[in-house]
C-alpha cells in the first residue's frame, strides 16, 4: 500500500513539474513573439494616400526648435518668481534658460538675415519631454508630458486676449491676459505641414489645431478638409487590413461606416460651398 502511493505521490510530482515546464516554455514564446512584434514590425501602416490643400502655403520654410527635458511651468514661469529649496541650482537653471532664449534669437536673426527679411519664415519652439523634480521621465507624469510650445512668424496668429472661457495660465507666468491654447503632441505634424503647404504625413493622427493659423475663413476650411482626408484615409486602410486580418466571426462592425462618412464630408462641402466655414470647421474639430 505504502509502495503504491509513493509511486502515485512521485507521479502527481512529475506531472506537476512537466506541467510548470510546458507553462514556462509557454510564457517565454508569448513574450519572444511580442518583443519581436515591438522591436521587429513597423508602426507605420503603408498603402495610405496622402492629402494637401489647394491653397498657398502661409509659410515658405519653418525653423523647428526642440528642447531637451524643459518642463512648461519651468519655461513659462517669470525669471526670480519662485526661488525653491535649492537657490543654487535654480539660479543655474535660470541661467541656462537665459542661454537658450539669447541663441534662440540669434539663430532667428541669422534666418532672417539670410533670407533678406522676407517675413516668410515660421518658427516652432517646444521640447521632446519634461523632467520630474527627481530627474527622471517616461512614466506619464504630468510634469514629464506637458512642455513649452511657442509659435511666431509667417502663417502663425498672434496673441490673443484671454476670455473666460479658456484654459487659465498660472500668475507666476503672467500671462493671464493672453490665451492659452494647449494641444497634444500629435498635432505638430498636421500644424507643421499645413503652414509649408505639404501633404499631411500619412499615418499622423494629430488633428489641426486651427487657432494657431494666420488664414482666412474659406482656406481654414479647405486645410481643415484637407487633414479630414487624411484621418479618413488612414482609417480606411486600417481598417481594410483588420478585416482581412481578423476571422469574420469575431469581427464587428465598426460603427463609424461609410454612409456615415459620405453623409459628413458632403455636410462639410456644402457649408464651405455656401460661405459657412465656421459651421464646416465646427464639424470637423468635433
Amino acid at each position: 500500500m505504502n509502495y503504491f502511493s509513493h509511486e502515485f505521490t512521485t507521479k502527481i510530482i512529475n506531472l506537476k513539474m512537466a506541467f510548470a515546464f510546458l507553462c514556462g516554455i509557454l510564457v517565454h514564446m508569448i513574450c519572444f513573439v511580442s518583443v519581436s512584434d515591438i522591436y521587429f514590425r513597423s508602426t507605420v501602416v503603408h498603402g495610405i494616400m496622402t492629402n494637401s490643400s489647394s491653397i498657398e502655403a502661409p509659410a515658405r520654410r519653418v525653423v523647428f526648435i526642440v528642447c531637451d527635458g524643459l518642463r512648461a511651468d519651468n519655461f513659462f514661469e517669470a525669471i526670480g518668481t519662485r526661488e525653491g529649496n535649492t537657490p543654487y541650482l535654480r539660479s543655474g537653471f535660470s541661467d541656462n534658460l537665459q542661454i537658450v532664449d539669447r541663441n534662440v534669437k540669434i539663430l532667428e536673426d541669422k534666418i532672417e538675415k539670410l533670407y533678406n527679411y522676407d517675413k516668410k519664415t515660421c518658427y516652432i519652439f517646444t521640447a521632446d519631454h519634461g523632467m520630474t523634480h527627481s530627474g527622471s521621465h517616461g512614466t506619464g507624469h504630468p510634469n514629464e508630458t506637458k512642455v513649452p510650445l511657442v509659435a511666431w512668424g509667417a502663417g502663425i496668429h498672434g496673441p490673443r486676449s484671454a476670455n473666460q472661457n479658456e484654459l487659465s495660465s498660472p500668475t507666476s507666468w503672467g500671462l493671464s491676459h493672453i490665451g492659452r491654447y494647449d494641444i497634444n503632441s500629435i498635432d505638430l505634424a498636421p500644424l507643421l505641414a499645413s503652414l509649408i503647404g505639404i501633404p499631411f504625413p500619412a499615418n499622423s493622427m494629430g488633428i489641426l489645431p486651427h487657432v494657431y493659423l494666420n488664414v482666412t475663413e474659406d482656406q481654414l476650411s479647405e486645410i481643415m478638409l484637407a487633414n479630414t482626408h487624411q484621418m479618413l484615409a488612414q482609417y480606411r486602410r486600417k481598417k481594410e487590413i483588420f478585416e482581412r486580418e481578423i476571422p469574420s466571426f469575431v469581427l464587428w462592425k465598426f460603427p463609424f461606416n461609410h454612409k456615415e462618412e459620405t453623409r459628413l464630408i458632403k455636410m462639410i462641402h456644402s457649408y464651405i460651398q455656401f460661405g459657412k466655414f465656421n459651421k464646416s470647421v465646427s464639424i470637423i474639430v468635433c
